[in-house]
């Protein structure tokens, strides 16, 4: 599998696969790479849920999951990352609104600069 964690749980700081036509879901265990602070991956094909487990990736600054096929509500979770500056979840199939502890890491009271989704009416 791709994201097989054996071959990645060396990974320091960040973990880079961008624009690698990677298919299928994102494994919860990802949560458990409690080192990183960065974690790119846009322009895939992940598909299903963003784990709520990503919100134990409390060294996180930079989220980028964009232009995947995403789907369901964003996890309250993410709320979690406090150091979080950079969040990116546009191009996806995601519902619902961004969850209030999203919103709180905003700034001034949060460190979050930079927040990208799509602002389109869900029925």
């Amino acid at each position: 599998p791709i994201f097989d964690l054996d071959r990645w749980a060396y990974a320091q700081e960040w973990l880079y696969f961008c624009c690698l036509d990677f298919v299928g879901t994102l494994p919860t265990e990802l949560g458990l790479l409690s080192n990183l602070e960065k974690l790119l991956l846009s322009k895939n094909q992940l598909t299903g849920r963003i784990p709520s487990e990503l919100g134990s990736l409390t060294n996180l600054d930079t989220l980028n999951l964009s232009e995947n096929i995403f789907s369901g509500a964003i996890p309250s979770e993410l709320g979690l990352l406090t150091k979080l500056e950079k969040l990116m979840l546009d191009g996806n199939d995601l519902t619902g609104s961004m969850p209030y502890e999203v919103c709180q890491l905003r700034k001034p009271s949060g460190v979050l600069d930079l927040l990208e989704a799509d602002c389109k009416e869900v029925k």
